[in-house]
């Protein structure tokens, strides 16, 4: 957590720096939140991308951001948002997910920046500047751009168990230790409308590679826990299932010796899917305020600009 405040601490003080210099916007905004990983999803192995995705598990988020513009194809954003996702396997289609039983839910904070590039853009939507009610058209544009970029993360996976709230992470379900610090790669698209050079609307849809399978709290095996523990609940929620339990869809669930630890082998049986790490979708609606900066040079130009035209109009006579 310290690095993350201290990473946006430097970020704020290298705004506040150019932002007298340059052309910067400040927003922020609201939008939807899911994930991609093990808990949950539809039917089968676990499939990539969207195909994986259970709609009815979307959260929200809340973000904040500076963008600056560095020519009229590029910029750079930095975002501070903060997530929330959550799954879980009683409401998967997958017979074997459901006899998993497990489910978690964890907000994350995410610091990061992306570069974009505007790859189209038009002027003045509402066509050819004119006249109306006494006043000249106000100037729109719209844009459409690309970005990727990289940021940290703070995440705390917690899942509920016989109605009790438990924080994943220092049980360790799978006997492997994790730090709750992240490194993210978002890629996406987005949209914006700006009117009167001032005010931005954007919509942009993206999602968050990760360098962590363990945003949910599975990744691997099941790690070995003392018989009938609290420990061994949290690990292997299937122990919490009622005898005949049937999937969402009516199919028979797998026997408990699928789950947990075999102690036959002394090994872990298989609880997640250690090829894929796990990411997050968001959709954000964001609106900021553009803030055109002068610097010492062009400041001394007006000056001199607005002296120079009250020195004309006080030599100017009436004329009649």
């Amino acid at each position: 957590m310290k690095k993350l405040f201290i990473i946006g601490f430097l970020f704020s003080l290298l705004c506040s720096e150019a932002g007298a210099q340059y052309r910067w916007e400040y927003g922020g905004g609201l939008g939807a939140a899911n994930y991609l990983g093990e808990v949950g999803g539809g039917e089968g192995d676990r499939r990539d991308f969207v195909a994986d995705l259970k709609l009815g598990f979307t959260r929200y988020q809340i973000n904040g951001y500076s963008r600056y513009k560095i020519s009229k194809d590029f910029s750079v954003k930095g975002n501070l948002i903060f997530v929330n996702i959550s799954g879980n396997d009683n409401k998967s289609v997958n017979p074997t997910r459901v006899g998993r039983n497990l489910n978690f839910s964890t907000n994350i904070i995410e610091m990061s920046v992306q570069g974009e590039w505007n790859f189209y853009q038009q002027s003045r939507l509402s066509g050819r500047s004119g006249m109306m009610r006494g006043r000249k058209k106000k100037r729109t544009d719209f844009k459409s751009y690309l970005f990727a970029g990289i940021g940290f993360f703070y995440y705390n996976p917690k899942a509920e168990i016989e109605g009790k709230s438990y924080a994943l992470r220092k049980y360790e379900t799978e006997g492997v230790s994790y730090s709750p610090i992240g490194i993210c790669y978002p890629i996406g698209l987005g949209f914006a409308y700006t009117i009167n050079k001032t005010i931005r609307l954007s919509m942009d849809m993206s999602y968050r590679f990760t360098n962590t399978d363990y945003l949910d709290d599975a990744s691997s095996t099941y790690g070995k826990k003392t018989p009938g523990s609290l420990d061994e609940k949290i690990s292997n929620p299937n122990l919490l299932l009622p005898q005949n339990a049937t999937a969402p869809s009516g199919k028979e669930l797998p026997i408990a010796a699928n789950y947990g630890w075999d102690y036959n082998n002394n090994v872990g049986l298989k609880r997640g899917d250690a090829n894929n790490k796990d990411g997050y979708f968001l959709v954000s609606a964001t609106a900021g305020i553009i803030i055109k900066g002068k610097n010492k040079y062009y400041k001394s130009k007006y000056k001199s600009i607005a002296n120079r035209r009250k020195v004309v109009k006080k030599k100017t006579r009436a004329k009649f």
